[in-house]
């Protein structure tokens, strides 16, 4: 099955299986590889960015070696600084810990730092509308297909916004689809006043 035939559903099952497998082998290189693929076919990059933690982690001995070319693989999807931060490990200028700011809640190998707003290291303006421009052309065709992967597209998107309080791309969604007459429901207008309140 090609990467574009994967549901939402698939692609979380397929990034679940190499998690676990990560967490028994972290220094197999062809299991990062596989889930870090995996990870670029989210609609939020936090997935990936936890996946390449793992693998700058897990297998530091090789980031000088291939850590460039897995890295850019993954630039499009990446903020700059993220980027930037994960190059610095493939010049052997920083390392990626135990506990570290680029780790994500998806990471299994890593901790998330408590020391830097997790936001700060996840988003960025053009992230933000780079993913509402991508969410809303995907929930639109969605719509029109009448297809059952609508909620869970809309749950991905919703679980980005909470986790990295990315309060931009929510209401570029939100402005963009009201405009069409989408219909809210109550997950919508929950993460609309969490979003709010930070």
């Amino acid at each position: 099955m090609s990467e574009l035939q994967r549901t939402p559903t698939m692609v979380r099952e397929q990034y679940r299986r190499m998690s676990r497998r990560i967490l028994g082998s972290p220094t197999i290189i062809t299991y990062h590889k596989e889930r870090i693929r995996t990870a670029m076919n989210f609609f939020e990059s936090e997935p990936l960015q936890g996946a390449l933690a793992d693998y700058f982690f897990g297998c530091w001995y090789d980031a000088p070696y291939q850590g460039q070319q897995i890295l850019d693989e993954a630039k499009e999807r990446l903020s700059a600084p993220i980027y930037q931060a994960f190059l610095n490990c493939v010049h052997k200028q920083d390392y990626v810990w135990d506990i570290s700011p680029l780790a994500t809640r998806w990471s299994v190998l890593v901790t998330p730092s408590l020391d830097v707003p997790a936001h700060k290291l996840r988003t960025s303006s053009d992230h933000a509308w780079h993913m509402a421009d991508s969410i809303i052309a995907n929930l639109l065709k969605t719509k029109t297909e009448n297809s059952s992967l609508l909620t869970q597209m809309e749950d991905d998107f919703l679980e980005h916004c909470i986790a990295c309080a990315d309060r931009m791309a929510f209401m570029v969604v939100w402005f963009r689809l009201n405009k069409e007459g989408w219909v809210f429901d109550e997950r919508w207008t929950q993460c609309r006043k969490l979003l709010e309140s930070l």
